[in-house]
């Protein structure tokens, strides 16, 4: 390698610069993508009042989101966010990009920590900023909180060694701040304190006793964290469907994270446990193996913290993962264990100040930009986002259903049914599903459909407003009897639902629909004094005294021996003022 070429790698500006050159070329046009029709939408969208408050950001740490997830750094960067851009997508996009590139930057800085060699730590660095793996994370919103913890992570690391080396106070309160600062934005991020003891055997420290007060301090952060996450937030990790099939899931997705670490095949928006391929996983990890036992590793413990930190910060979610009913592992999971790859293959005895290795590391890089650049587009807008996901995950019945809601937003309710059909058919127990399809039918005017789906949303989810919209929909389609018990109903439990004049409007209309079948009924048969007696009890239900008596009356003079029609009239009669 000539001079000129190593004196270019041994400048750390100008490395710095190209590496976060390359990364804003890949993910540039991201900037000007809009929200995906994913969780922006209960995020962002549908939270405005929340985000537009500042007071919001003490809520957040005393909130879950959606009861499942304490995640309060997030929400708070949506705060900022939207102070700064409102729901202007571009901003939210373009801060995904701006932690992806900090994270960049400090990876680099970190594989000089360890004494890996300048060039080395460029390619390698490069790899992380442009692998497709990273993609989901990047460029769909709500993988923030796995960028977040990604940049604290490697923050953390980075003063803790600088720490162990220098002493410097600085140094100590910058990692612990960091390191508060991941144990607020994802749940996994406990588990870096075996990291942080690991670093420790690697860099052993000088000061011993300052080594256990820091080691001290990070346990009374965790136990501070945790009496905060627990008070807000009450489920815990389970089996899932069964231990055992829980574990077959959990192993099958831990063998293709594996191989899409290394190499990005099989990428989808949401795979789900019947779409996962394991070859590429158990090719990797024979590789490894093979490549460790021949050639062997530079620095044996800085090899196995790379490993630790892959599964360390992974392993958690894709047990989550393999608990849900799809077995559902996001690739965004993946994005902050990549650091313990990049380490990994930081103590490889890769030779980069070969030319020809160069080249050939240079290749990779361009190969994985191109397909990260050329693959960013499937996050452009909503239906390149469900497209994608319905022909990636075709089993995954949320896709589907959201596809069906582009649809019908697009009054395209007909193709909308068929969403909604393979949606139930693949999971029947959501009664948002229903629900969506309920109202697809009641805008082709598809009474029975309607009235069944609505009945079988309010049946799984007891939402009242489903109640609501099964009201309506009986309204619409002239049954006001069935519409006047579901608003009775609703009168008693949430009267606040009820939008204004719709409980006048039905029972006004149910009194002239049972008013007209009365009189046509009276006409017909005008001396059936029943027929009298029938209408002044309906008269009475609605509180129509006088034109009850009248008919009573009638019905006596029709029928003057019949003593319950008399009892009938005087029991009204005196129950007026006289």
């Amino acid at each position: 390698m000539s001079h000129a070429k190593t004196s270019f790698f041994e400048n750390q500006r100008i490395s710095i610069l190209i590496l976060v050159g390359i990364t804003l070329v890949i993910y540039l046009k991201s900037f000007f993508y809009g929200f995906s029709p994913m969780d922006e939408d209960w995020l962002i969208i549908r939270d405005q009042p929340y985000l537009a408050n500042w007071h919001s950001i003490k809520t957040a740490f005393q909130d879950a989101i959606q009861g499942l997830y304490y995640r309060p750094v997030q929400i708070v960067t949506y705060i900022i966010d939207y102070h700064i851009g409102g729901a202007n997508p571009f901003i939210y996009h373009f801060n995904n990009v701006l932690l992806h590139t900090l994270s960049v930057v400090m990876l680099y800085k970190l594989l000089l920590e360890f004494n890996i060699k300048k060039v080395n730590a460029f390619f390698l660095t490069a790899v992380f900023a442009v692998h497709p793996v990273a993609l989901h994370a990047v460029a769909w919103i709500p993988g923030r909180h796995d960028l977040l913890l990604c940049l604290f992570t490697i923050a953390s690391c980075y003063h803790l060694i600088k720490y162990i080396k220098t002493g410097s106070i600085f140094n100590a309160l910058s990692q612990l701040v960091f390191f508060t600062l991941a144990l607020f934005t994802k749940e996994n991020s406990v588990f870096l304190f075996p990291v942080f003891v690991f670093i420790f055997i690697i860099f052993p420290p000088v000061n011993k006793k300052k080594a256990a007060i820091l080691s001290a301090v990070w346990l009374l952060q965790i136990s501070v964290w945790y009496y905060m996450l627990t008070a807000v937030i009450k489920t815990t990790l389970t089996a899932g469907a069964g231990f055992f099939t829980t574990l077959k899931s959990f192993t099958y997705a831990m063998l293709m994270f594996i191989g899409k670490s290394f190499i990005p095949v099989n990428q989808s928006v949401a795979p789900i446990y019947d779409t996962i391929s394991v070859i590429a996983g158990i090719v990797v990890i024979i590789l490894i193996f093979l490549v460790w036992y021949k050639w062997g590793v530079a620095n044996k413990k800085i090899a196995m913290l790379g490993v630790g930190i892959y599964f360390a910060l992974l392993a958690v979610a894709v047990w989550f993962g393999s608990t849900l009913p799809t077995g559902e592992h996001l690739e965004h999971r993946v994005y902050t264990s990549m650091i313990g790859v990049i380490i990994l293959l930081s103590q490889f005895r890769i030779d980069l100040n070969s030319k020809t290795v160069r080249r050939v590391f240079s290749l990779v890089i361009i190969a994985l930009g191109l397909k990260t650049f050329v693959r960013l587009n499937v996050y452009s807008n909503e239906v390149s986002y469900l497209s994608e996901a319905v022909k990636d995950c075709p089993k995954n019945y949320f896709y589907h259903a959201r596809l069906g809601n582009f649809l019908s937003d697009r009054k395209e309710y007909r193709k909308a049914l068929d969403c909604y059909n393979t949606a139930i058919g693949l999971y029947n127990k959501k009664p948002q599903v229903y629900n969506d399809r309920a109202n697809a039918y009641f805008n082709l005017n598809k009474k029975d459909e309607a009235i069944a789906d609505y009945t079988k949303a309010y049946e799984l989810g007891k939402n009242p407003q489903v109640l609501l919209f099964r009201c309506l929909a009986y309204k619409k389609f002239g049954d006001l009897q069935n519409a006047f018990r579901d608003l009775t109903v609703l009168s008693q439990c949430c009267r606040d639902l009820l939008p204004p004049g719709l409980e006048q409007e039905i029972v006004s209309g149910l009194v002239t629909t049972r008013m007209d079948e009365l009189n046509r009924m009276i006409a017909a048969e005008p001396t059936n004094a029943l027929l009298y007696v029938n209408r002044a009890k309906f008269y009475i239900d609605y509180r129509m005294g006088k034109e009850a008596l009248a008919d009573l009356k009638k019905a006596c003079e029709l029928e003057p021996d019949n003593k319950e029609y008399k009892g009938y009239y005087n029991e009204l009669n005196n129950s007026f003022p006289h």
